[in-house]
């Protein structure tokens, strides 16, 4: 049997991206959470996937809205993720937001957001998984990655082809 601390210790070890994904409530709120489990799922149609806890409030959110979007983290907007990862806050607080066609909260603050339409859900064990339909990006500029590892973000240093 695999205990929930061993299975914990072995996942930090693995890097990962970061994204803030929001979405509107039904009673037209935002809201928005913090996940490492999201990444790319096909080009044609293009397809993102993410896992987030079935007890979040952002899942509810995005089951009922049929929409979210989806913020990549990168170094600067480290301090913006870990609010999104908090509860009890308010987590939009000094950030620009705009809403789009669907409802849907895009933090402009961020420099890649993909915003989406629900695809699909389906159950994984205590959470989530989301696929979502991209409908729009928005990239404004060069993004300084960082990764997610042992419990903490870590900028990833960049070399630009041709440098």
């Amino acid at each position: 049997m695999v205990l929930p601390a061993d299975f914990k210790r072995a996942m930090a070890a693995l890097p990962a991206g970061v994204a803030v994904v929001t979405a509107a409530t039904r009673d037209g709120g935002w809201c928005g959470a913090t996940l490492s489990a999201f990444m790319s799922l096909s080009l044609d149609p293009p397809l993102v996937a993410m896992a987030m806890a079935e007890t979040s409030r952002t899942a509810a959110a995005i089951e009922a809205a049929g929409a979210f979007a989806a913020h990549i983290v990168g170094a600067r907007q480290e301090a913006a993720a870990m609010r999104f990862a908090s509860s009890g806050t308010d987590k939009f607080a000094g950030l620009t937001t705009e809403v789009n066609d669907r409802g849907t909260p895009v933090i402009q603050d961020f420099d890649v957001a993909v915003e989406c339409v629900l695809e699909a859900a389906y159950p994984g064990g205590d959470h989530r998984i989301f696929v979502g339909r991209v409908e729009a990006v928005r990239i404004a500029g060069v993004v300084q990655p960082t990764i997610w590892f042992e419990r903490g973000f870590h900028p990833v240093p960049m070399q630009l082809q041709g440098a």
